[in-house]
C-alpha cells in the first residue's frame, strides 16, 4: 500500500487521538470509566466514516465490536477475522515521565498508554481497511474487524464474540492478532533482528489456592503457617518440570533459527532435534524463559 504524506498525517492523528482515550479496564466494575469507551467508540466513527458507512455493525457482549465487511466471492459461513482490543492497564502518573496518555509524537514515535497494546494494532487495521475502501476495494471472503474492551481483565467480551460467530454459524478460517514483534537476542545464538510472527497459542488455566490452618498472631505464630504452607505448594508448582514437546511449529522455528546461528554447537542442536532433544530440554530447563515456554507447559 503506498500512502502519501496526507494519509500518514491522518493516520497519525488518529493514533494519537486513540491513546488519548482512557479506556482503563478494572476487574472491579465500578472503577471503569465508561464514558472514555464511549469516546472512543465515538472516535471510531469520526475517523473512519468510509467503514462504518459500509460495514454492518454490531456491539455484543460488554464491550464487543464487530464489523462485516461483505466479500465479493463470499462462501457462505466462512470468514476472516482481524482482531485487537482496546482497553489498556492502569498507568500511574507518578511513575510516568510524561503524561500516560497524552498521545502525541516525539522522535518520530507515538507516546502514550496502549501503543503497543494494543491500539497500535487496532489502528493499522482501521487505517488500511478505511483507506482501500476509498481505493474502492472490496474483499474476495466476508471480513469481520473484532475488537474487546475488556482483553486486560480477562472479561467475557472475547468468549461472546466467538458465540455470536457460533450462533450465527460462521467458519472463521484465519483470524489476525496481536503478538508478533521485531526483536533481538530472542534466540540462543542468533544475533539477528528476527521477525517473531506467532501461529500458535498456548492454553491457560488459573487456579485459586485456599490455604486452612491454624491462627495466630504475627508476634507468635504457629509452627506452620497458612501462608509458609501455600508458599511451599507454589513452590513445587514452579519446580515441577512437565514433559517437553516440540509441536510441527516449534520444530520448524527452532530449524529455520539453526540457519542463523552464530554458535556452532547450538545450531546443530536446533538444526538435530531427532538426536539432541534430551540436550536441548535440560538447556531450556536450564535458562528457563521463552526457550523453556517454547516446549513445556508452563
Amino acid at each position: 500500500m503506498d500512502l502519501v504524506e496526507k494519509d500518514k498525517k491522518k493516520i497519525t492523528e488518529d493514533f494519537c487521538k486513540m491513546i488519548q482515550c482512557k479506556t482503563v479496564s478494572y476487574i472491579e466494575p465500578g472503577l471503569t470509566d465508561k464514558k472514555e469507551f464511549e469516546k472512543f467508540t465515538t472516535l471510531l466513527t469520526k475517523c473512519f466514516p468510509k467503514l462504518y458507512s459500509t460495514a454492518d455493525v454490531y456491539k455484543v457482549g460488554n464491550t464487543g465490536l464487530v464489523h462485516k465487511i461483505k466479500g465479493i466471492n463470499n462462501i457462505k459461513g466462512h470468514g476472516i477475522v482481524l482482531m485487537a482490543h482496546y482497553d489498556v492497564v492502569p498507568a500511574v502518573k507518578e511513575e510516568w515521565s510524561f503524561e500516560p496518555f497524552i498521545g502525541d509524537v516525539k522522535h518520530r514515535r507515538v507516546r502514550g498508554r496502549g501503543t503497543m497494546d494494543t491500539k497500535g494494532t487496532l489502528c493499522a487495521c482501521l487505517e488500511a481497511v478505511e483507506l482501500n475502501l476509498k481505493n474502492g476495494w472490496k474483499p474476495a471472503q466476508d471480513l469481520y474487524l473484532c475488537f474487546s474492551g475488556e482483553e486486560e481483565i480477562n472479561g467475557s467480551t472475547c468468549s461472546d464474540i466467538v458465540d455470536w460467530f457460533i450462533k450465527k454459524n460462521i467458519t472463521v478460517d484465519f483470524v489476525l492478532d496481536e503478538g508478533g514483534a521485531i526483536v533481538e537476542n530472542c534466540f540462543p545464538g542468533v544475533s539477528k533482528p528476527c521477525a517473531m510472527v506467532g501461529t500458535e497459542e498456548k492454553g491457560s488455566t488459573y487456579l485459586d489456592l485456599i490455604v486452612s490452618g491454624e491462627t495466630g498472631h504475627a508476634s507468635a505464630p504457629p509452627k506452620n503457617s497458612c501462608l509458609g504452607f501455600a508458599s511451599k505448594i507454589v513452590n513445587i508448582l514452579e519446580e515441577k518440570s512437565p514433559k517437553a514437546q516440540y509441536t510441527p511449529t516449534v520444530k520448524e522455528l527452532f530449524k529455520t533459527m539453526s540457519k542463523y546461528n552464530n554458535n556452532g554447537f547450538l545450531s546443530f542442536l536446533f538444526k538435530n532435534l531427532w538426536l539432541t532433544k534430551p540436550v536441548v530440554n535440560a538447556l531450556s530447563k536450564k535458562m528457563r524463559g521463552d526457550l523453556y515456554a517454547l516446549t513445556h507447559t508452563t
